[in-house]
């Protein structure tokens, strides 16, 4: 193997592709989410030591101080996550598959879950504060000697049926 080719090696260059897809991109929270990932052998054998999925969750809002002054802040948070410990080498064009199933327990406002009036102001404080949420699931594959693949999909969790 030329000098060239190990640098291509070490960042993946030609190798493991991923393709993440999820049964559905809208799912409603308190569900469970197939999801299957397809990885495919690049131009040369590579052992995979973790095959990952995660689910995540971005919130962003802004908070209003006195004087005018806005903050806008952010939280992500890390809400499932599945893997395949058991290494194993992928050939060159070779295809493996790998079905997980992720559990949807998306983190809301304070009090969202509530009813009545407290969950009528939970409501209004996260319109009055722009709470906007965002989730996405994130695959990714540890690839020894290289720099790990990995892929992004986006999906959409409905809070309240």
């Amino acid at each position: 193997m030329g000098f060239f080719d190990k640098i291509k090696q070490s960042l993946n260059i030609g190798g493991v592709k991923l393709v993440l897809v999820p049964t559905q991109t809208v799912v409603a929270n308190g569900t469970t989410l197939p999801v299957k990932l397809t990885v495919t052998g690049g131009k040369i054998n590579q052992p995979i030591t973790v095959v990952a999925i995660t689910l995540m969750q971005r919130d962003a809002w802004v908070e209003h101080q006195l004087g005018g002054q806005r903050i806008h802040k952010t939280q992500t948070m890390t809400l499932a996550k599945k893997a395949e410990t058991t290494p194993f080498t992928i050939t060159a064009g070779e295809q493996r598959e790998f079905n997980f199933s992720l559990p949807v327990q998306a983190v809301t406002g304070l009090g969202a879950q509530q009813t009545g009036v407290m969950g009528a102001l939970s409501k209004i404080s996260d319109l009055a504060t722009s709470r906007k949420h965002e989730w996405w699931i994130e695959a990714s594959v540890a690839i020894e000697g290289s720099m790990d693949a990995s892929v992004k999909c986006d999906i959409q969790v409905q809070l309240e049926g």
